[in-house]
């Protein structure tokens, strides 16, 4: 009979949630970074914002990584690469994150142990990319937040 008290909120609570689950979407894919030098690009569209991830890593064994581009609840959109699970050993010679549908408004960057500097990283209003010669090579997660153009 106590769990009759606390009903009404679990039904509350499962009105909510079918609400809440529609207001937010995304599109994620799965994709291995191969350790063999050569130039790879991963691309993920949702609606009008479709994010292209291109790089070239060497070192190690094949690594499961993760793109995922989501549209929050205010609307905007975030795009996020990383290594799931476990951090890379990956040695990157190269990166770059390109938008388009949108324009970049806040980077994050981070290795397996911080959150990297920004003079790591050179930004434009739709591209992320490694500085060359002061990016470091480690990589763990880029997360950008993108503002569409019709919101501009």
């Amino acid at each position: 009979m106590a769990a009759m008290k606390y009903l009404p909120l679990l039904v509350l609570l499962f009105l909510h949630l079918p609400i809440h689950c529609l207001s937010q979407s995304h599109e994620m894919k799965s994709f291995d970074a191969k350790p063999n030098g050569q130039s790879t690009t991963v691309v993920t569209k949702l609606e009008s914002i479709q994010c292209q991830f291109t790089f070239a890593v060497v070192g190690g064994t094949n690594e499961n990584w993760v793109m995922k581009v989501s549209r929050e609840k205010d609307g905007k959109y975030t795009c996020i690469v990383t290594r799931p699970d476990k951090d890379s050993y990956l040695v990157f010679m190269s990166f770059q994150l390109k938008v388009k549908g949108g324009k970049i408004s806040n980077v994050e960057v981070y290795d397996k142990d911080a959150k990297l500097e920004s003079n790591t990283y050179a930004v434009t209003d739709s591209v992320v990319q490694h500085a060359q010669g002061k990016f470091k090579a480690n990589l763990k997660l880029i997360t950008v937040s993108i503002s569409k153009h019709d919101e501009l």
